[in-house]
């Protein structure tokens, strides 16, 4: 049991090389992170915002989120197409990752993924110019 917990974690040699336990062997294969990306996900009933919901549907509207991604993340790992960098997201049907290009067109057409996009990292300042309402003589 120890050997497949810790090959499921294992990952540098020569770039990164996915270890996967399957019926107690360890299948090797290349794994080469290149997307960052943020992928969204479809859920039933369909995703809405949570101030519009009683708290017994907000708690069905998390467990179906959690359940779509655990679906999508499973048939990734079931093809083989190792992923790094999970983040999941609580309240919005998403999770972002960093995928091989071989795992990004297996998102692109997987039937719960209703949008992948690159995951940017986003300033957290803006910059406002207000206009001065004071005359100059």
């Amino acid at each position: 049991m120890r050997q497949k917990s810790l090959g499921m974690k294992l990952a540098l040699i020569a770039g990164i090389v996915m270890f996967v336990g399957v019926s107690g062997y360890l299948i090797v294969k290349q794994f080469v992170p290149t997307r960052m990306i943020i992928v969204g996900i479809k859920i039933d009933p369909p995703f809405q915002v949570a101030g519009n919901l009683s708290s017994e549907k907000e708690k069905a509207q998390e467990a179906a989120i959690i359940a779509a991604t655990d679906i999508v993340l499973g048939d990734l790992r079931k093809n083989l197409y190792g992923y790094v960098g999970l983040k999941r997201y609580k309240y919005i049907p998403f999770f972002a990752i960093t995928v091989s290009e071989n795992g990004y067109q297996y998102l692109l057409k997987h039937p719960l993924v209703t949008s992948v996009e690159k995951d940017l990292v986003a300033s957290a300042t803006s910059h406002v110019i207000v206009p001065s309402t004071t005359r100059k003589p």
